[in-house]
């Protein structure tokens, strides 16, 4: 008897040290290419924010507010983007990029402005690149396992992050007339993780699909960070009290706030992305 729950102990032992192996295995794979398929986007040497590739010559999904920042310059004749824009992969090579002419102007502005979602498509005509597969955001669930890579706060390396999808909803506009799908996610994303790609899990990483796009935080102090923000730039006014410069504190707490993560994010169905697609 004790010879036989010998036997019976090691094996659980051994397979459960297979297993550990294996799972090491498969996460090691799974990390290695996202991060191979992720960029941060850069706006005049800058950080602004994440994308990822959707096709082999190095077109780039990010957020329109990744791209739409408050320093973005365009030419009110042409419309076009003044700016330089560059991607910069984990291998540390930058390409510039621009904006897909779609979503410039008119309808495409429109969807990309609401959806929040843009794609970049590389100067370099020869540049071939890993890339995602999208899959579909009515294939997820309550309660899958997800992941993202990304660039929080514009450090230089990507960051990998697994959590679980926690409530998918419809989301309305201000005037109630149009919605999108969306999703909260216990997931650790924070500021400059924007436009990344949300990948749902499953047990083979070549298996793994983008089902949305990293798009917001849960940040309930975001509307003092605004208020402090109108402040720090009042060009009117200028105060200095005890030695401490009340613009300049104002400037740093507002950046403050809005680096700020409850660890709770959200995503956009990829669906939207897709369906520009089709219609092209």
């Amino acid at each position: 008897m004790r010879k036989l729950l010998f036997i019976v102990t090691s094996i659980i032992i051994f397979q459960s040290y297979c297993l550990g192996q294996y799972s090491s295995e498969i996460n090691a794979r799974r990390i290695k290419k996202a991060k191979e398929v992720t960029v941060q986007v850069m706006i005049d040497s800058m950080p602004s924010g994440t994308g990822f590739f959707i096709n082999s010559e190095g077109l780039v999904v990010s957020n329109m507010h990744v791209i739409e920042t408050e320093n973005l310059r365009v030419d009110t004749t042409t419309g076009l983007i003044l700016n330089k824009i560059e991607i910069k992969m984990n291998c540390g090579v930058s390409e510039e990029v621009k904006v897909v002419d779609f979503f410039l102007k008119g309808q495409g502005y429109q969807i990309g402005k609401f959806f929040d979602f843009i794609c970049l498509e590389p100067v370099n005509k020869d540049l071939k690149t890993q890339f995602v597969k999208l899959g579909k955001y009515s294939s997820l669930k309550e309660g899958d396992n997800i992941y993202t890579c990304g660039y929080p706060f514009g450090i230089e390396q990507p960051v990998f992050t697994t959590g679980m999808i926690s409530t998918k909803f419809e989301q309305f506009s201000i005037d109630s007339l149009n919605k999108r799908n969306v999703a909260w996610l216990d997931l650790s994303m924070n500021k400059g993780n924007s436009g990344g790609a949300i990948f749902l899990m499953n047990d083979d990483p070549e298996k793994d699909e983008v089902v949305g796009i990293a798009s917001f935080n849960l940040n309930v102090l975001s509307q003092y960070a605004t208020q402090l923000k109108m402040i720090a730039r009042n060009k009117g006014a200028n105060a200095i009290i005890g030695g401490l410069d009340v613009k300049g504190f104002a400037e740093l707490t507002a950046i403050s706030i809005e680096a700020n993560s409850y660890g709770i994010g959200g995503l956009i169905s990829i669906e939207y992305l897709k369906e520009v697609f089709k219609e092209k």
